[in-house]
């Protein structure tokens, strides 16, 4: 099973305020997006994507609430299409991603819908996304959507 965490650059110290580390005055990466069902909230922050482990991870983050990530994980290379949504910890088809989510409390794994890649050029990905994710344990079950847009830049 792979979980993700987010990992930042290795300049994000540079003091600039941003938190990206880029001095340069470069744009960040950034998304928003909606929570829906048992939870409800509207959430952004910086989206950035990297390759791990020979897999493509594009991550959502947010450092000013309680949604540390969302994360799709990618087969490469990624091309402009649709890829339906699977649990995280299945090995998924080129035409599937992983999803996996937390917001501090719980930690969710995708359970169905998609995302779509909509430009691949130079550092940057765009892409929307509908995606089901679930919590499950003995004691309780919670259920959310999270859909929105990103523009992801390469950390």
């Amino acid at each position: 099973m792979v979980f993700l965490t987010p990992s930042c650059s290795d300049d994000d110290d540079n003091g600039n305020g941003d938190n990206n580390g880029s001095s340069n005055g470069a744009n960040i990466g950034t998304f928003q997006a909606t929570v829906s069902g048992d939870l409800e909230e509207e959430i952004e922050g910086i989206a950035y994507y990297e390759t791990v482990d020979g897999d493509l991870a594009i991550t959502l983050f947010v450092s000013f609430n309680e949604w540390p990530f969302i994360t799709f994980l990618f087969n490469p290379p990624v091309t402009e299409r649709t890829y339906t949504v699977i649990g995280t910890g299945m090995g998924q088809d080129d035409n599937e991603t992983n999803a996996s989510a937390s917001n501090g409390n719980f930690f969710f794994f995708g359970d169905g819908g998609s995302v779509t890649i909509t430009s691949v050029n130079n550092d940057v990905i765009n892409g929307t996304f509908d995606v089901d994710f679930e919590y499950s344990d003995p004691q309780e079950t919670v259920n959310i959507n999270i859909n929105g847009s990103f523009s992801a830049e390469e950390d």
